[in-house]
């Protein structure tokens, strides 16, 4: 799975701020590893408001990074959960 987020603020910056980090762990371990998805990774594209924004070339680039990435990069079956736990739930519903 391939997180791919926008980013207003140039790299150094993010990265200076540790919210590099942060996001990748949020969505990588927090959210794709909780789901049964190890094989996730998080990529950036950096200054997405710039007036020269790389937009779609720093996207394709992210992309391209992912899909020609080490084999065990590639997805694998997600084992089904049958925990109640686990199950989705809808906001707003009144059933309990």
């Amino acid at each position: 799975m391939l997180w791919l987020g926008l980013s207003s603020y140039p790299r150094e910056k993010f990265a200076e701020l540790g919210w590099d980090s942060v996001m990748d762990r949020q969505l990588r371990v927090g959210i794709s590893e909780f789901c049964g998805i190890t094989d996730a990774r998080v990529e950036f594209v950096h200054d997405s408001l710039a007036p020269a924004a790389p937009g779609r070339a720093a996207a394709d680039a992210a992309l391209a990074r992912f899909l020609t990435g080490p084999a065990d990069t590639q997805a694998r079956p997600v084992p089904e959960t049958t925990d109640a736990a686990h199950q989705p739930t809808r906001r707003g519903s009144n059933s309990s």
